[in-house]
C-alpha cells in the first residue's frame, strides 16, 4: 500500500476485526487484585487494589522509605488466600530481618532469598519463578537497570501466565523509559516521615494521582530492654553493634 494513500473505512474494520487493534481490546481486561490495606490508595487506583495479571512497578531514589511497609497488608492477605506458601525476594538490597516478619504475623521459614550474580541471572530468577506459579508472592530489585522491551515483555507475559503477585522496585531514572508493566508508582518520602505515592501509569485508569500515606514502623510498640539487663564492658559493643546491624535489616522490611 502506498504510504499516501488514504485508508478506507472498510479497511479499519477490516483491520479491527483481524486483532490488530489489541491496545483497545486489553484495556477492558479484567484484572484480578487484592486490597493495598490502604483505603487511600484503593480509592486512588482503577482497580481497587494491586493487580495480579501484571508487574506492579515501584521507583524510588533509595530504599528505606517505606516500601516494603506498603505492601505487607497485602502480602498477609496474599498468604492466606491463595493457598500457596512461598514468598520469593529476587536481589534485594538488605537482608531482611526475621523478628519483623513475625511482627507481621509471617512466617520466615516462607521467604525464600535468591541472590543472582548479575542481570541476566537476575533477570532468569524473576521469569522462573513467576512461572513455577507456586509464589504468594514474588519481589524483584533491578535498581537502575534499564530494561529493553523484549525483557520488559518477557516478566510481563511470565506474570500473566502465573496470575501471581509481582512487585519490581526500580529506580525512579527508569520511569523515563517504557515498561509492559500497567501499573507504576513513584514513591518519596516526605520531610514528615510520610509516604508519598503518584501513579504514574495504571490500567483502567488515569496517571498523575497521587496520595501521601501514613507507614510509621511503629518503633514505639517494640519492648525495651531494661539497661540492667544489658551485658557489661565490651559485650556492650558487641551487642549495640549486632543490634545496629540487624536494624538496618529491619529498615529494609518495614522502610
Amino acid at each position: 500500500m502506498n504510504i499516501n494513500q488514504s485508508i478506507s473505512p472498510n479497511s479499519l474494520a477490516a483491520l479491527k476485526n483481524s486483532g490488530v487493534w489489541k491496545s483497545i481490546s486489553s484495556s477492558k481486561h479484567s484484572y484480578s487484585t487484592i486490597s493495598t490495606g490502604f483505603s487511600e490508595l484503593d480509592e486512588l487506583l482503577a482497580l481497587r487494589g494491586w493487580p495480579l495479571e501484571t508487574t506492579t512497578e515501584l521507583a524510588l531514589n533509595q530504599s528505606g522509605i517505606g516500601e516494603l511497609r506498603l505492601l505487607l497488608p497485602a502480602l498477609k492477605q496474599r498468604l492466606n488466600a491463595s493457598g500457596k506458601n512461598h514468598i520469593v525476594w529476587i536481589a534485594p538490597p538488605h537482608r531482611p530481618f526475621a523478628p519483623a516478619l513475625f511482627k507481621q504475623n509471617i512466617d520466615p521459614n516462607k521467604l525464600i532469598i535468591v541472590r543472582p550474580k548479575g542481570v541476566a541471572d537476575t533477570l532468569w530468577s524473576i521469569e522462573q519463578a513467576l512461572l513455577s506459579k507456586s509464589c504468594a508472592a514474588v519481589f524483584s530489585w533491578t535498581g537502575n537497570y534499564k530494561l529493553n522491551s523484549k525483557e520488559s515483555r518477557r516478566l510481563q507475559l511470565a506474570v500473566e501466565r502465573s496470575n501471581t503477585w509481582h512487585v519490581q522496585f526500580r529506580h525512579s531514572l527508569c520511569l523515563t523509559q517504557p515498561s509492559a508493566a500497567r501499573l507504576r508508582l513513584q514513591l518519596t518520602s516526605t520531610p514528615d516521615g510520610h509516604l508519598n505515592v503518584l501513579v504514574y501509569k495504571q490500567p483502567q485508569g488515569g496517571g498523575d494521582l497521587e496520595c501521601i500515606l501514613s507507614v510509621q514502623p511503629g518503633y514505639q510498640h517494640w519492648q525495651r530492654i531494661p539497661t540492667e539487663l544489658l551485658p557489661h564492658s565490651n559485650a556492650v559493643t558487641k551487642t549495640f553493634n549486632k543490634r545496629k546491624r540487624s536494624r538496618l535489616g529491619y529498615s529494609l522490611l518495614v522502610d
